[in-house]
């Protein structure tokens, strides 16, 4: 839908100029980001059929954008090592393993829980701590219960930081603090979180909880 597309286009443009922060561009078109909004609304308006784009759709992508820009969390300003950082981690561990009837081979599938994501942004604090930040540009609630994400709900209830904060654990063991940021662009900017080993446990914990009744129905 439109919401979803709009929120794609602004997050191109910050992943654009997080990647010019990471090599290094000091200048040029590469870091204007009216030149970067306009190629990717050109992009991606092309591939939303049926529903129409206008100028108030548009401005909407540039506040977005600027109020990141001028603040802390400006990618440019940031020391980035990752921009759109993928991973797909087997979880080898007790209870993750799988096995099912594929009615499409007849045979059983055997195999093991993989944790799969993308972060938005990986940065560096100092040699010891990175950031992750995710940026949102819509409303601040969790979609399935209407209930607002403040920090309680993102420690307690939020699946997606503490499986960035398990992943990262994984991808960058050089660090040993990670810090995990949602970033509500205009809905009540960022909240940032952090996860102990025993934080990391419960994860694993919530994890296996889901994996075993998704397997079991």
């Amino acid at each position: 839908g439109k919401k979803a597309m709009l929120g794609t286009i602004s997050h191109h443009v910050l992943e654009l100029l997080a990647r010019a922060s990471k090599t290094g561009r000091k200048g040029g078109k590469f870091l204007d980001t009216e030149y970067l909004l306009r190629i990717c609304w050109d992009r991606y308006s092309q591939e939303l059929e049926g529903i129409e784009l206008d100028d108030k759709d548009y401005k909407f992508c540039q506040k977005t954008i600027a109020k990141v820009v001028d603040s802390s969390y400006n990618p440019l300003k940031l020391n980035v090592i990752d921009t759109e950082k993928r991973f797909q981690i087997p979880v080898i561990d007790n209870g993750f393993t799988y096995s099912s009837f594929n009615p499409l081979t007849g045979e059983i599938d055997v195999g093991d829980c993989e944790l799969r994501g993308t972060m938005d942004l990986v940065t560096e604090i100092d040699k010891d701590t990175i950031e992750v930040i995710d940026w949102k540009t819509g409303l601040r609630k969790c979609w399935t219960t209407g209930k607002e994400k403040d920090y309680e709900y993102l420690l307690n209830n939020d699946i997606q930081l503490r499986m960035y904060d398990l992943a990262c654990s994984i991808l960058y063991p050089q660090y040993k603090h990670r810090l995990m940021t949602i970033h509500f662009i205009n809905k009540g900017g960022p909240f940032t979180v952090a996860f102990d080993d025993k934080e990391r446990e419960k994860t694993i914990d919530i994890l296996k909880y889901h994996f075993t009744n998704i397997t079991s129905n």
